[in-house]
């Protein structure tokens, strides 16, 4: 869990450095330092708390989810927060911003479909 702690730290630091009036950034520079950090912790952070939570049951067994420890919410929770905001969007804003330049577009969920125009499917909304 060490890792896990210097990675929020570290997203801690920049998004503290985003509002920092002393460091002056403008809205679009301090956007963009505190939405690459939340989206790089978001990436690393909840595969390395689902391994950790998935131990628990490996080091005390089937009595770990019983109702007098229920160590097995801890698990759920790392699951909710590790599925609410995909964490494939997070890594492509990212990738996309180190390769391309690309400032992320704050994207945090799959949204809604849109009907695509019908010369794009043939015919069929």
């Amino acid at each position: 869990m060490y890792t896990a702690e210097a990675v929020v730290t570290a997203a801690a630091r920049d998004l503290d450095a985003a509002v920092d009036p002393a460091l002056a950034l403008s809205p679009e520079a301090a956007f963009l330092r505190a939405e690459l950090a939340v989206d790089q912790a978001h990436v690393s952070v909840p595969p390395l708390v689902l391994a950790a939570t998935s131990e628990l049951f490996d080091v005390a067994g089937a009595s770990a989810v019983g109702k007098d420890k229920a160590l097995d919410r801890h698990w759920r929770n790392a699951r909710t927060v590790a599925t609410h905001n995909p964490a494939l969007f997070k890594a492509r804003s990212v990738g996309d911003y180190l390769i391309n330049s690309t400032t992320p577009t704050g994207l945090n969920s799959i949204g809604d479909a849109t009907a695509r125009p019908s010369s794009t499917t043939g015919g069929t909304p």
